[in-house]
Parts: C-alpha cells; structure tokens; sequence
C-alpha cells in the first residue's frame, strides 16, 4: 500500500465523491455528477479539485470525454 499524498479536505470529498459513484453505479461520474453529490452548482467549481487529484497521481481523465474521471485501479479498494 502505497502513502497517499496529502490531500486538502475538498480534495478527499471529491475522490470519495468519486468512488461511491463508482461502487454504487458502475460507472464513473461526470464532474457534473461528482458536483451535484458535493452539493456544488457549478461544475466549474470542481475542475480545480479534480485537477490537483490529477497532479497527485490519485485520479486519471481522458481530456474531451464523457465519464472520463477514473481512479486507478491500485487506488480505488483504498479510497472506497
């Protein structure tokens, strides 16, 4: 198990954000979804937080894609 980077408190919101969408539905959310589940009415608002799980190594995305967020595959038994 590797040691997760630190992570503001929004960040970890939003990567559990992230897996419970994940667990429940089977399939990965849109930032339109993960904003809706933080109760924020902008997706906008959430692209900075996605961005820096990006950076860390904790998400990846296909830029231009719908349902790109994903949390790899050594993460996600981690982080849900």
């Amino acid at each position: 198990m590797r040691p997760f980077p630190k992570l503001t408190a929004r960040q970890e919101e939003v990567l559990e954000a992230i897996a419970n969408h994940y667990t429940q539905h089977r399939v990965w959310p849109s930032y339109r979804e993960v904003a809706a589940a933080l109760d924020i009415s902008s997706p906008n608002g959430i692209r900075c937080h996605i961005f820096a799980l990006k950076k860390k190594g904790l998400l990846e995305w296909a830029p231009h894609s719908a349902r790109s967020l994903r949390i790899p595959t050594l993460l996600l038994g981690e982080v849900s």
